[in-house]
C-alpha cells in the first residue's frame, strides 16, 4: 500500500483548487463490497481524496465543509452539459445560429 500524498509546506490558489478537484472526482460510490472511489474504484477514501481533504482543512475548512463542498461539486459535475472542449463549445454556438469554424487538432 503506499502511502498518503504529503500536503505542500505552503498552499497556494492552484492546491486549492487541485485539491477541490480531488475532492470531487474522488467521491465515494456504494459497490457490494462496501464504498470505492469512483475515479480509481480503490477502497474510499482513495490517496488523492485523503490529500485534497487535508491540502481544505491547512486553508481552514472544516469537515463537514469539505462535505459539503464534494456534494455541491458533485451534483454540478453530474449536471454538466455533455461534451467539454473546443469542438463542443463550436457545436454550441453553430446551434444557436452562429458560423463557427473549430480547427481540427493535428495528430
Amino acid at each position: 500500500m503506499l502511502g498518503d500524498i504529503p500536503v505542500p509546506r505552503c498552499v497556494t490558489a492552484e492546491h486549492v483548487r487541485l485539491a477541490v478537484k480531488a475532492v470531487v472526482v474522488h467521491a465515494p460510490e456504494a459497490w457490494p463490497a462496501g464504498p470505492l472511489c469512483r475515479a480509481d474504484h480503490t477502497p474510499y477514501p482513495c490517496r488523492l481524496h485523503r490529500w485534497g481533504r487535508r491540502v481544505l482543512r491547512t486553508r481552514g475548512l472544516t469537515d463537514p465543509a469539505v462535505t459539503e463542498l464534494a456534494a455541491r461539486g458533485q451534483s454540478a459535475w453530474v449536471n454538466e452539459p455533455a461534451g467539454r472542449g473546443r469542438a463542443a463549445r463550436g457545436n454550441e454556438l453553430a446551434a444557436r445560429g452562429r458560423a463557427v469554424r473549430v480547427p481540427e487538432r493535428r495528430r
